[in-house]
């Protein structure tokens, strides 16, 4: 339990090993568009493909 939040925090508290978050839920994600919307299109797309 304890390395929950130890996993979820290390991108903020060690930014030098981690890429900083790409999507986040309070702001505009960081990638540009050409690249963040056929990521979602595939995302949905792979979820309908084997959702029954």
């Amino acid at each position: 339990m304890i390395n929950i939040p130890i996993i979820k925090y290390s991108v903020d508290w060690w930014y030098t090993l981690h890429q900083p978050a790409s999507f986040t839920l309070t702001s505009r994600p960081a990638m540009p568009t050409e690249m963040w919307l056929p990521l979602v299109i595939m995302v949905l797309g792979f979820y309908s493909f084997l959702l029954p």
